[in-house]
């Protein structure tokens, strides 16, 4: 069994060579409650937030500038305490005193990247960068996903202020005074939120991703195939996301040709990761071969949402897909028996966003138990993919459909009331800012319901008697694209909207 602990590597992309002071020591002096935060965050934090994959950015770069960068070095300490207090259960280190720590941290960090906002430093678009991802991820481990993205946001436009995201497509590389891997880690958490957001990318890549892979041969590392399939797969997400929410575009026009285009790359991108398999998976240490099948997960996942994507909620013909999401759940299974996080959050490929495709998609309900169940074992977050959290939606999504077909007849008719707060179109799942109740967005033959649930009671639904009149201010969690239909329906009779 391993651990998601990448074996050193040294390699030309691993040095950050902009910095041209770099010490051996601090320039300054180091609490006892710093140097513990510090020592946890390289040897814990790290190795979780790498996974398989090797990553000059954790394992070079932002170590690097905290020793000479004091903004850096407060943030890797804020996020260390945090990820402390997530995990640390004793009764002599109470879970306040991290998250307190954390804060005053987190504001000294704050406070030194003002003083130099004004600044004609070079140096400063790599740190406000740096220090923008670090607060990114220690807000998503404190659930806080509307101050993670803002953050997130924030850093994205000064990437595409500085065009340096020009980068990140294979053969349209553009000289840029950001490090490759700092966009790239920014690109990855960008695709990874548009499942929990509204909107376009902030860094539109659609100009270069145009025929980027005509000309690739064959890939030779692990880093390239990770590289190439970032910008298909961010596409790829955002063409489903807008699937789940128009209801007004026709399919057959509009998305279908979409479809198609992003299926002839994938499949082009297929060909060449199944001839790296073949020659160059033996040769890999066992942290690159658990990679390299993350990867395979990852295609055969977007190869099942693209072919799915457009399919009504309850399509009677995507049983024939049964086959494809038992083999993600199985390929799942195994991958979590490989593999043991120590921290709570991973910021690179995982595995609960295939899971999560089986739990809301399949309709075979043993295969969507076992999905769902495989999600709550794996009690942790990949990015802002919360296991404990989406497993509960996906369980609730169960209910409704149940609960349409059971009463089907007594309120076929009767749309449920919008609630304040909710754009007229918006089908995202929403949680309260307590992190206590959940609306879920669904329709049933054209008729919009809302379905209303309890965190903390599972009992504890609409079905029940549970209803709320205010989402002002609730969190979008997930694009729901629940359409069911009238019972005894034929697939093709009524179609997703």
């Amino acid at each position: 069994m391993h651990r998601l602990r990448p074996i050193k590597r040294t390699s030309p992309e691993a040095v950050w060579h902009v910095m041209p002071a770099l010490v051996n020591g601090f320039y300054w002096t180091m609490t006892s409650d710093e140097q513990r935060c510090y020592s946890y965050y390289r040897f814990g934090v790290v190795p979780a937030f790498v996974g398989s994959f090797s990553s000059p950015l954790w394992e070079n770069l932002v170590f690097q500038m905290s020793y000479a960068e004091p903004a850096v070095y407060h943030a890797v300490i804020g996020l260390s305490a945090v990820q402390r207090a997530s995990e640390d259960h004793t009764p002599s280190t109470p879970k306040g005193n991290w998250n307190r720590f954390a804060l005053e941290q987190l504001g000294r960090s704050f406070a030194l990247l003002r003083r130099r906002s004004t600044s004609q430093d070079p140096q400063l678009p790599m740190v406000t960068l740096t220090c923008c991802l670090l607060f990114v991820a220690l807000e998503l481990l404190q659930g806080q996903y509307e101050v993670s993205f803002t953050h997130l946001r924030n850093g994205l436009d000064i990437i595409k202020r500085l065009k340096a995201h020009q980068q990140l497509v294979p053969g349209a590389f553009d000289k840029s005074p950001v490090e490759q891997c700092l966009v790239a880690a920014f690109a990855h958490m960008d695709n990874q939120v548009a499942y929990f957001r509204t909107g376009e990318p902030t860094l539109e890549l659609d100009d270069w991703l145009e025929g980027y892979l005509a000309n690739k041969v064959a890939f030779r590392s692990l880093g390239e195939v990770r590289q190439t399939l970032e910008p298909l797969l961010g596409t790829i997400v955002r063409f489903v996301t807008r699937s789940a929410m128009d209801t007004t575009s026709d399919h057959n026009s509009v998305l279908l040709p979409k479809q198609r285009h992003l299926m002839s790359q994938l499949n082009v991108f297929a060909r060449l990761f199944d001839s790296f398999r073949k020659t160059s998976y033996a040769t890999l240490n066992p942290f690159q071969q658990i990679g390299t099948d993350l990867l395979l997960l990852r295609q055969r996942t977007l190869f099942l949402t693209l072919e799915t994507c457009l399919l009504p909620s309850d399509d009677l013909s995507s049983d024939k897909y049964n086959p494809q999401y038992k083999d993600i759940v199985s390929t799942a299974e195994i991958l979590m028996r490989k593999t043991i996080s120590d921290a709570s959050l991973s910021v690179d490929i995982g595995l609960i966003p295939p899971l999560c495709l089986v739990a809301l998609n399949c309709q075979d309900p043993t295969l969507r138990w076992r999905a769902i169940h495989a999600v709550r074992s794996w009690p942790y977050r990949d990015g802002p993919w919360d296991s404990c959290r989406l497993a509960r939606i996906t369980v609730e999504t169960i209910k409704i459909h149940s609960y349409s077909r059971e009463n089907w007849h007594e309120n076929q008719d009767r749309p449920t009331l919008s609630p304040n707060g909710l754009l007229p179109r918006n089908n995202w799942v929403v949680i309260s800012p307590d992190h206590r109740h959940g609306c879920i967005p669904y329709t049933v033959a054209g008729v919009r319901k809302f379905w209303w649930f309890s965190f903390h009671d599972e009992d504890l639904n609409s079905s029940t008697g549970l209803v709320l009149r205010d989402v002002t201010g609730w969190t979008p969690i997930i694009a729901s694209g629940l359409d069911f239909r009238p019972p005894g329906h034929r697939s093709g009779d009524v179609e997703n909207v």
